[in-house]
């Protein structure tokens, strides 16, 4: 016997398991009106959440309580809503007024791995909230998983920022699970060093937001990271001209 949500109300249901839970996945009522959240997406993160749990206690004796499971899981299930019922276009927030030293800047990251290559690379670009270049960087990472290219370029591109005087950025890459794993390590995942890198970045700036983009919406950071052709290692920057400027949204 299972509970199954009913609108504002709760039903016994008398069935197997797999019919339990193709019920739920399939029931698109709202949770949270305005939200955006149905009680499908919800359902789904939370048994992924929790399998994810599972893991943790069995491999790192590590555990999340039920609100951390519940309260991650809305986050997600909000962002995804926000994200569908835009059309999958998220828009920028507000402009913070003139760029100076302690204004927001924009950092747009991307990885890129070529398997039968065995190259890989990272990079992105920094702008202002005009979509003006501060920088842009590329960094050769020889083979690695696309996952790790992808957490080398918000590192590289954080630490950019910090270096350059800037304390209030809003990260943005299209890719879902880099921006899941950073979330978890900040609720004591621990997952790799270079994950725990990225997560203690943040805590040096005075504002920091992590968002999740369209593929579409980062063109200009998956170009400039497959425009990296050489092996030479270290970091390279394009530094901004007086005519430089890019079109992020």
């Amino acid at each position: 016997m299972q509970l199954v949500p009913t609108g504002k109300q709760f039903s016994f249901f008398a069935g197997s398991l797999h019919e339990w839970l193709e019920l739920n996945l399939r029931n698109n009522h709202e949770v949270n009106h305005g939200d955006g959240i149905n009680w499908a997406c919800l359902f789904g993160i939370i048994i992924w959440r929790i399998w994810k749990n599972w893991n943790l206690r069995i491999f790192q004796d590590l555990t999340w309580n039920s609100d951390e499971v519940i309260n991650t899981s809305l986050c997600w299930a909000k962002q995804f809503g926000s994200v569908s019922a835009s059309g999958g276009i998220r828009k920028p927030r507000s402009s913070p007024g003139p760029l100076t030293k302690d204004g927001l800047v924009f950092l747009n990251t991307d990885g890129s791995v070529r398997s039968d290559e065995k190259y890989a690379a990272a990079g992105g670009l920094l702008c202002d909230h005009e979509g003006n270049l501060i920088v842009g960087f590329s960094r050769y990472l020889g083979s690695c998983e696309v996952i790790d290219a992808e957490l080398w370029g918000i590192l590289d591109g954080l630490q950019i920022a910090l270096d350059r005087g800037f304390h209030k950025v809003c990260i943005r890459t299209d890719n879902l699970e880099a921006v899941n794993l950073i979330q978890e390590e900040l609720h004591g995942g621990s997952y790799s060093a270079l994950i725990l890198r990225v997560s203690l970045l943040p805590k040096s700036l005075n504002y920091w937001y992590l968002q999740y983009i369209p593929r579409e919406e980062n063109r200009v950071a998956d170009r400039n990271v497959k425009l990296r052709r050489d092996r030479d290692t270290g970091l390279q920057l394009i530094e901004k001209d007086h005519e430089t400027s890019v079109l992020l949204v």
